[in-house]
């Protein structure tokens, strides 16, 4: 019986240390005030010629899944169908608030004349999905021609997306032409999408230049897709949808918290975090820029973004690892 004992005892003791333990994310602390976004730079380089225009940025907002009844949720989740300047969405509806929040607080990243948003119908299809992503692609393609008809330079392409909209973004592959050699996504940023055995492989495709994926552990809303019941039964998948795609070299995701708590999935559409987003968004990109040579697996390590807005810092906080 002592013998059975100190067995136990050892197993106890000598397992533990066998179990290989996850690294400790990578975090970095940043703290966002009005200010911040003064004088920003992203990943895109901004061209300009002595012969054309300068090489204009377009940016297009690409909404979520629509789960709530429209009826009393119309000025939340209205939207027109397709491509459209946000101007042409009156002031009441939701999408052209974010439109105005961004657009305000860092005019030089998301200008004015620049931002689009792309309405489809937000159900919870697969099907939908990839409908609304050819009708995108054929948009953009369109939208693209004309700005190179109207004297500019072919321009560059950001995509920034809700929930569900990142999966309709990354469908663009599957509606790309071979002989489009041209057509490329500059950034592609997923706020709190649903990663899914159908389209996660997407995030690698050489249509996507840069990817930034945020995600949040207070956000249910993101996994609890159950994509495993609805899915083609010769693609065994997960019940539920995940929060991150699998490691590549040009996908930076980053796990946030705002003001020491984990985000919902519908705060990350709210202006208390978008005003403050594109300086989020440069400070991912620096912090990218300068430690993936440095840290080993840098793409595969979690990594954690504390944000904070100026008085909402602790006094005290254990040093960051930048």
């Amino acid at each position: 019986m002592m013998l059975k004992r100190l067995v136990w005892v050892g197993l106890l003791v000598f397992i533990p240390n066998c179990i290989k333990r996850a690294p400790q994310p990578i975090r970095k602390s940043i703290t966002v005030s009005h200010s911040s976004s003064k004088n920003l730079n992203t990943a895109i380089d901004v061209q300009a010629s002595s012969l054309i225009q300068p090489t204009p940025t377009v940016t297009v907002w690409v909404h979520g899944t629509r789960l709530l009844p429209r009826l009393f949720f119309e000025n939340f989740f209205h939207s027109t169908h397709g491509l459209t300047h946000f101007t042409d969405l009156d002031e009441r509806y939701h999408l052209r608030l974010i439109a105005n929040t961004l657009t305000d607080n860092a005019p030089d990243i998301f200008n004015k004349d620049h931002f689009y948003i792309f309405g489809w119908s937000g159900k919870l299809s697969f099907e939908e999905r990839e409908q609304a992503a050819e009708h995108l692609y054929s948009e953009l393609k369109a939208l693209i021609l004309a700005y190179i008809n109207q004297g500019h330079s072919k321009p560059k392409i950001r995509i920034i997306t809700h929930s569900h909209g990142g999966n309709v973004a990354l469908n663009l592959c599957r509606y790309k032409k071979p002989e489009d050699n041209d057509f490329e996504i500059d950034e592609l940023i997923l706020l709190a999408c649903p990663v899914q055995a159908k389209t996660m492989h997407l995030s690698h495709d050489p249509l996507f230049k840069k990817i930034y994926s945020l995600y949040s552990r207070g956000d249910l809303l993101q996994v609890i897709d159950p994509q495993g019941l609805y899915s083609n039964r010769d693609n065994k998948c997960s019940l539920f949808s995940e929060r991150c795609f699998p490691p590549h070299e040009k996908n930076m995701q980053v796990k946030v918290k705002f003001n020491g708590r984990a985000l919902m999935h519908t705060e990350f559409i709210l202006p208390h975090f978008l005003k403050h987003f594109a300086y989020i968004l440069q400070e991912i990109n620096m912090w990218d820029q300068n430690s993936a040579a440095l840290v080993r697996d840098w793409n595969s390590r979690q990594k954690l973004l504390d944000i904070y807005t100026d008085g909402k810092r602790p006094a005290m906080r254990r040093k960051m690892i930048s």
